[in-house]
């Protein structure tokens, strides 16, 4: 009889749960433990995944060299235009602007060595860098240039032309937004006119061919 309590006392301690007949019966005593709900611990962080895309202005030029079919009477004088279209393509949300200039001064000049004394002066505006109509005195003989098209500067309105300035960069067209991916023509026209009996360094215009190099930038904003 003293045994028997002992057991039980013991069983009673070590068990927990269970009780001295539980155990002594060998049946097994299931886990009541609070993690049997099937939850399951998570944590999570954001991030932003971030990059630059480019902007980037292409231009070009319908021909990379244009010249008059008909040639300019030398002594009783005439007048050519020549034109040119050219396009600029951006992405550039800021937009873009377009630019001329000549590499030369004057920009039109005879192909040979003897370009000092045979060359067309730059159109002489009378007010210096405004455009303005046509228009040349006796005895002269000008080159310059208009440009046309849906962005053009307003100052470039009615068909008017200005003077090139060497390697000064004029600008023509600009538009704050990008373009479509047809891009935005401007027209050039490069008009060259000799007066009757133009004479320079007491000889007429020399005959032959006479070239401008000319350069158009597209820039973004």
């Amino acid at each position: 009889m003293v045994s028997l309590l002992a057991f039980n006392s013991f069983m009673l301690l070590e068990g927990g749960v269970a009780n001295a007949t539980q155990q002594s019966s060998g049946v097994p005593v299931e886990s009541t433990s609070s993690y049997g709900t099937g939850a399951t611990p998570s944590t999570s962080v954001d991030f932003t995944v971030g990059l630059t895309v480019g902007g980037e202005i292409i231009v070009s030029c319908v021909n990379d060299s244009v010249s008059d079919t008909a040639a300019i009477p030398g002594i009783t004088g005439g007048t050519a235009v020549i034109a040119n279209t050219c396009n600029v393509k951006t992405n550039s949300e800021t937009g873009w602007q377009m630019w001329v200039n000549s590499t030369a001064t004057a920009a039109m000049q005879w192909h040979g060595t003897d370009y000092t004394t045979n060359f067309f002066t730059d159109y002489t505006e009378a007010s210096a860098g405004v455009p303005e109509t046509w228009t040349t005195a006796s005895a002269t003989a000008e080159f310059g240039f208009s440009a046309t098209g849906t962005y053009k500067l307003a100052i470039m309105d009615g068909d008017k032309y200005q003077g090139f300035s060497g390697l000064t960069k004029i600008k023509v067209s600009q538009n704050s937004t990008e373009t479509d991916t047809t891009g935005v023509d401007t027209v050039f026209g490069f008009k060259a006119q000799i007066q009757d009996s133009f004479v320079r360094a007491g000889n007429y215009m020399k005959s032959g061919w006479y070239r401008a190099p000319v350069t158009v930038t597209g820039a973004v904003q």
